[in-house]
């Protein structure tokens, strides 16, 4: 049997059993740090210089079960269970939280593409759709003990125009704690629709659900270490480029049926799963009939130990709707 099968086997084993367990209540909380998600990266290189096919199913076989108990750390240790990191996201009045938002201006005269620069930590991000009248907008909560448990927990939002270009770098405080259960930052992310976007998301062991599909994106690069990414983009831009690299992540992509899309895709020990593409050659894989799409979407993803999936959804076109300003918000 191939490592990587041997890999996607006692993982999905592995991360079964674990929820299974949490479920009945047969256990509670893992004290796991995503910290030793490297673990993963000296198993894959020991399998590459290795021979024997045995030492390298046993390496797979490992490899999976240490992603399975990491990747369940890191949900069950923030699911519902942990009173402490009990985040009611609709609800402004919920005593363990508090919420802040920032807005920038948005200015039609700058037409040049925007970068937006997200330095995740372990915070949840969310990029969400729909758009704002606002160049971008966040909404932040966070535990409300936050400044007296962990007074080294920050949040930097940077925005600079160098010759009409927007350049907004936001930078989440690394020293948060979640498995100590100290802090938990989770925030919003909302765009303007009109602007042309490049995205630069790393996250360490955070969650990234970034719902691009309403705004124009020229490139999206995403760097996780131990991370679970969703990506869901729209045919907005004619040509839209994708770059994924991930140490022991799961990622999970979207692309329109109208789009065309290409997969360069490099992966040590990664389950994939590309539905409705075609294998070109080697490491590629395309959609029916790329060559003639109007839109198109090229992903390159380079992996260690990651279970990638990308799938392709029915497009709902439907009008524009007037954005109505956000009286709330504060303008930085």
């Amino acid at each position: 049997m191939k490592p990587a099968r041997l890999f996607y086997s006692f993982f999905l084993i592995s991360t079964g059993t674990l929820f299974l367990l949490h479920n009945f209540g047969i256990i509670s909380y893992f004290a796991v740090t995503t910290e030793i998600w490297p673990i993963i990266l000296i198993l894959w290189g020991l399998s590459s210089i290795v021979n024997n096919q045995i030492f390298k199913n046993i390496i797979a076989s490992v490899s999976g079960i240490i992603a399975s108990v990491i990747l369940a750390g890191f949900i069950i240790d923030k699911s519902p269970d942990s009173e402490s990191l009990d985040i009611i996201i609709d609800n402004k009045e919920q005593s363990y939280n508090k919420v802040d938002t920032l807005s920038l201006p948005y200015d039609s005269t700058i037409v040049k593409p925007a970068n937006l620069n997200i330095d995740a930590g372990v915070a949840v991000i969310s990029i969400k759709g729909g758009g704002t009248d606002h160049l971008l907008m966040i909404k932040r909560y966070i535990n409300s003990d936050s400044s007296e448990k962990n007074p080294k927990s920050t949040f930097k939002i940077l925005n600079k125009i160098f010759d009409g270009t927007h350049t907004i770098d936001l930078e989440f405080g690394t020293d948060i704690e979640i498995f100590k259960h100290n802090v938990l930052q989770t925030s919003e992310i909302s765009l303007h629709p009109n602007t042309l976007w490049n995205i630069n998301l790393q996250g360490g062991a955070s969650m990234s659900s970034l719902d691009l599909s309403d705004y124009k994106i020229q490139s999206v690069s995403l760097e996780s270490g131990a991370s679970s990414v969703y990506l869901k983009l729209g045919n907005q831009q004619e040509i839209t480029k994708v770059q994924f690299e991930g140490g022991m992540s799961t990622f999970t992509a979207e692309i329109p049926e109208s789009a065309g899309c290409r997969i360069h895709n490099e992966s040590g020990l990664s389950a994939n799963d590309f539905e409705g593409f075609n294998e070109i050659s080697e490491n590629i894989y395309e959609t029916p009939e790329y060559s003639k799409a109007k839109q198109k979407i090229e992903m390159n993803i380079e992996s260690g130990v990651s279970t990638i999936k990308v799938k392709r959804y029915k497009d709902i076109v439907s009008p524009k709707k007037d954005i109505v300003p956000n009286k709330e918000s504060v303008t930085m």
